[in-house]
């Protein structure tokens, strides 16, 4: 008995199925033609067309970057046509939106705002919603933004604080000025990490320099004599060329000045002293007190 033969389907066969399906389908033939694609494409380069193709469907239903399902995030095959068939990597209109959102980021000199905070503004604020305790709060660092004047924003936890100056830092930077936002905990951090390879002094030289820099949650970094000198020099710098400069701290004055005349190498009230005296002259204090916003 002689079996039939059983033919194995070449590559020529596979290419005429793919082009005899991408014909097929009525939705693909139409968005070609809106493209001014010459349908004869579909012919020369199918496999070119229907990579586009199942790249373009992941796009389908989609309603940001955080459902994005491109194997490069945010960015998305473009077909091009003209004369020659070529497709190239654009971004998708969500990554155009997160991209106009934070233009304002390239600004920043330093900058230790979270993510949630980044593109937080004043504007962005529900007025209705506050109590008029916040409102009178929101109102005096209102005015000294505008009017260029740096603030000591203190109180209780979770009250607001960082987020009001994490609006100034990002309208400030959103107006062409070199900002810069730095976490007090975090940059202590960092200049122990690199006090022997001295990295930290870019931060610190930037720090002096910028035209708008928060100090965020001062009094709450681990205090030694070094941090508290290089925190001397910048304010120094800050107070002499009149820099706008903000501070968020849960202590007020005499709190934070008790805290830096102890460090580890003893009392040291003189060098907490003169650090006080410049966030005075570069600072006007404004207790923000209210709910913790944090367990609202």
């Amino acid at each position: 008995m002689i079996l039939p033969e059983i033919r194995i389907p070449q590559e020529a066969d596979k290419r005429e199925e793919l082009i005899r399906e991408l014909k097929n389908q009525p939705d693909l033939v139409r968005e070609l033609k809106l493209l001014q694609v010459d349908l004869k494409e579909l012919d020369l380069h199918p496999s070119q067309i229907q990579r586009w193709w199942d790249n373009r469907k992941l796009c389908e239903h989609c309603t940001g970057l955080s459902q994005c399902r491109q194997k490069q995030k945010g960015y998305r095959e473009v077909l091009q046509y003209d004369g020659v068939l070529n497709t190239d990597l654009f971004p998708c209109q969500y990554t155009l939106r997160k991209e106009e959102t934070e233009k304002h980021l390239a600004q920043y000199l330093v900058c230790d705002l979270s993510d949630s905070l980044r593109t937080v503004s004043f504007a962005g604020i529900d007025y209705r919603s506050e109590d008029q305790t916040y409102l009178n709060v929101l109102k005096k660092v209102l005015g000294n933004y505008r009017n260029d004047r740096g603030v000591f924003l203190y109180g209780p936890m979770g009250t607001g604080k960082t987020y009001l100056a994490a609006c100034a830092a990002n309208e400030a930077a959103g107006s062409g000025k070199t900002t810069a936002f730095v976490h007090c905990p975090q940059f202590a951090e960092r200049i122990r990490a690199t006090q022997y390879s001295k990295e930290y002094q870019t931060e610190t030289e930037r720090l002096k320099y910028a035209d708008f820099v928060v100090f965020d949650d001062i009094g709450a970094e681990e205090v030694s004599a070094h941090i508290l000198n290089l925190l001397l020099g910048i304010l120094d710098h800050r107070m002499q060329d009149h820099k706008v400069t903000w501070f968020t701290s849960n202590a007020d004055h005499n709190s934070l000045l008790n805290q830096y005349s102890v460090t580890g190498n003893g009392e040291n009230k003189l060098l907490a002293m003169r650090i006080l005296e410049r966030i005075s002259v570069l600072s006007e204090p404004v207790y923000l007190s209210g709910k913790n916003r944090r367990h609202a």
